[in-house]
Parts: structure tokens; C-alpha cells; sequence
């Protein structure tokens, strides 16, 4: 046994099913293992390493600022912290930006930002509703949203959820694409409603576009706050910047996380204009978030997810992907394939995905699976077409068998 793996085994807790091989080295769209054995990486540590293993400008980026200033705290202002809001404002809602460190931590601040949100609504209106009642929160069934109190209760997989019960009350789950179910739930008790455009630790179910639509008329009927979680889908994953931009639909507030920082920890929660003074001084903070090294690795990223065609070549790739993916499917081997851009699953007709990730291991491939019927795909940006077919070539045989 590795002595990587035997350390973790004796002091970390075995909060994952870590998978045995231990990593020492990054580079592109592999990672290297003690023995210096390449593998070739399409789970991108989950879509944190979009620009892939060790991206140059990233890490000139990350090495500058730590030469230069690590961290200070909140109570004052860093230049990377402002440069990188203001970028990601001019690129997506126009607003104000709060950082933190996770995904589970941007979705945190979303429904905080909601509830204080329909507080203050609920006073202005002067209706005779009063805060406490303006307070639900809808978020979709299937959804993940992360595992803190708040983003686990918000996250509607039962699995999930019940070692750690009771939840946080005022949440209420429906149906992902069940129109009727939404409209049943959503009156003027709401204060937000909240869901991924594309459903990633569910197993990649894009939202229809008519239901998308549907959840921005309820939201605005009923002065409710649409919120967007773009943890995964976020940042070139789907061919678009941002997953919304796919349905021509702009969320009142989003999340983001995951490959912001090519890897490093962060977290942006995001809010339009009309939303950006929701929270004031004290109402909630982040001791690590906008620190200046993130957010100097978050700014050559999206150098790069900007520069011109690289969104277009990522859309190409996953155009690609999916046509030999299908092919699987025409064969019989796979029963449905879908997803956006780079952001792909395939259901198989056993319950035997763990296997197939477990021998794709074996034969230097890293992939996932969401339950024991869906492998996820979530490749670099940066990934070939050979690499593609090599993944895909494995899949068949793998699958004939």
C-alpha cells in the first residue's frame, strides 16, 4: 500500500470513497502517480480543473501574488479582490459580488442574501406580511446545492439528508421540469427559488427551456428571487460562459465556485443590481474570501475562458463527444446520453457504472459515476479529440464485455 494512502487511512476521516491510487503530479489533462504512471483525467477534480492540471497562467498568476501579498482580511481592500468582481460583474448580472471559498459556501450566502431579501420586502410592502412569512425557499428534487446545515437542507436527496436531520426549515422541493408542481408551491411565502440549469451530482439533467422560463415569470409574479446555481455548470463547462446564457434566462443572483481559480479555493456569489445592498456590514462574511491569491489565479482564468474561440472549440469538443457517445448508444451499449457542452453523462443498462470506472482505472482513465447507472464526464476545456476517442474506444470495449 502506498504510504500516501496508508497516512490518510490512519488520520483523515473517511468522509469519501477515495479511490486507491494517490497523485504527486499535474500536468494538462493528466495526472501522475508515484510511479510516474500518466492518467489520463476526466473527472477535472470535478470540474475544478477546467484549464487543466498546472495551467501556466494560473500558476504565474498564483506565484506573482504570493511573492507579492497572501492575505491580509476583510476589514481592508486588496487590488485582486476588486479586479476580479469587477470582471465577473461585467460579464454576467452587473452587480455586486461576495467571495468566499466553496460552492457550499456561495449557495450559503445565496439563501442568506434571499431571506434577508424577503425580510426586507415583506416590510416595505406593507400588505400585513410580515418577514417570517416571507421566507420559503424552493429548490428542486435531484438538486445538490452542498453539505453545510443551509445548502444540505436545500439540497433535496433524501440519501443526503437524513443522517443529519432535523434541517433547516422553510424549504420546499418539487420536480425538476414539472411546471404545474412549481406553480402549486410558489406564492407570496416565497423568497426564492433556486435550482442548478443543469442538475451535475444528480447525474447531468439539463432543465427543459420552457421550464426555466416558467421559474422566472413565478419569480417575478411573486417578488421571489430566481437564483442560479452555477458551481458546475459554470465558467466554459457547457460552450458558454455561463450555463444561463444556453436559455436566454438571467437569474437575479448566482453562484459560483469550483474552477474560478483554476483550482485554488474560492467562491463568488453574484447579484444583479437591484440585489447588491441586500447585506450590509456584519450580515455575513468569509475569513479566507477575496483573498488576493485566488482571486489573482481567478482573473487569468478568465483571460482564458475569454480569449477568442476557446468557448467555441469547447462547445466543438463536446459536440464531438457526444456524436461517438451516441454511436455507443445506437449500439446498444449505453441507453441515453446527454448534457451541455463538456458536461456529459451516459445511463447503462446494468447497474454496473462503479465497475466501469473501477476498470477504467485500471487502464490510466479517471472517470465518475454519479449512481450505479450514469458515468459523468467532465474532461479539462483543454482536452483533445484524441483524448476523447481514446475515453470513448475504452467505453466500448469496456461495455462489449
Amino acid at each position: 500500500m502506498s504510504d500516501i494512502i496508508e497516512q490518510y487511512e490512519k488520520y483523515v476521516m473517511p468522509t469519501y470513497g477515495r479511490q486507491q491510487v494517490a497523485f504527486v503530479r499535474g500536468n494538462g489533462c493528466y495526472l501522475y502517480d508515484e510511479e510516474g504512471n500518466a492518467y489520463l483525467d476526466f473527472v477535472s477534480g470535478l470540474s475544478i480543473n477546467n484549464l487543466g492540471h498546472c495551467h501556466p497562467a494560473v500558476v504565474k498568476a498564483a506565484q506573482a501574488q504570493l511573492a507579492e501579498l497572501i492575505h491580509t482580511c476583510n476589514l481592508y481592500y486588496t487590488r485582486p479582490g476588486g479586479e476580479l468582481a469587477q470582471r465577473i460583474s461585467e460579464l454576467s448580472l452587473g452587480g455586486k459580488v461576495f467571495f468566499s471559498n466553496s460552492g457550499a459556501e456561495a449557495n450559503e450566502c445565496a439563501i442568506k442574501l434571499a431571506r434577508k431579501y424577503g425580510r426586507d420586502f415583506a416590510a416595505a410592502a406593507g400588505n400585513g406580511v410580515t418577514g417570517d412569512d416571507k421566507h420559503r425557499i424552493i429548490t428542486l428534487e435531484n438538486g445538490f446545492h452542498g453539505r453545510t446545515m443551509g445548502t444540505l437542507s436545500a439540497t433535496a436527496q433524501p440519501a443526503k439528508q437524513e443522517p443529519f436531520k432535523p434541517l433547516l426549515p422553510g424549504f420546499m422541493y418539487v420536480p425538476p421540469n414539472d411546471i404545474n408542481a412549481l406553480k402549486t408551491v410558489t406564492d407570496g411565502g416565497v423568497c426564492a427559488i433556486i435550482f442548478e440549469l443543469v442538475q451535475g451530482e444528480g447525474g447531468v439533467y439539463p432543465l427543459d427551456q420552457e421550464y426555466v422560463e416558467a421559474a422566472r415569470k413565478l419569480a417575478d409574479e411573486h417578488h421571489a428571487l430566481l437564483i442560479f446555481d452555477e458551481v458546475q455548470s459554470g465558467l466554459g463547462r457547457t460552450g458558454e460562459l455561463f450555463a444561463y446564457e444556453h436559455y436566454g434566462v438571467k437569474p437575479d443572483v448566482m453562484a459560483l465556485a469550483k474552477s474560478l481559480a483554476g483550482a485554488l479555493p474560492i467562491g463568488a456569489t453574484v447579484a444583479a443590481p437591484a440585489y447588491s445592498d441586500v447585506l450590509g456590514p456584519g450580515m455575513h462574511g468569509s475569513t479566507f474570501g477575496g483573498g488576493p491569491v485566488p482571486c489573482a489565479a481567478g482573473l487569468a482564468v478568465l483571460n482564458e475562458l475569454t480569449a477568442p474561440d476557446f468557448l467555441t472549440s469547447v462547445q466543438a469538443k463536446g459536440d464531438y463527444m457526444r456524436s461517438l457517445l451516441e454511436k455507443l448508444k445506437a449500439d446498444g451499449l449505453v441507453t441515453e446520453v446527454r448534457g451541455l457542452g463538456l458536461m456529459l453523462a451516459v445511463d447503462l443498462p446494468e447497474p454496473n457504472a462503479a465497475a466501469v470506472v473501477a476498470a477504467a482505472l485500471e487502464q490510466k482513465i479517471l472517470l465518475n459515476n454519479t449512481s450505479e447507472n450514469t458515468v459523468r464526464f467532465l474532461p479539462p476545456l483543454v482536452v483533445e479529440e484524441g483524448m476523447i476517442e481514446q475515453v470513448v474506444e475504452f467505453l466500448q470495449t469496456a461495455l462489449s464485455s
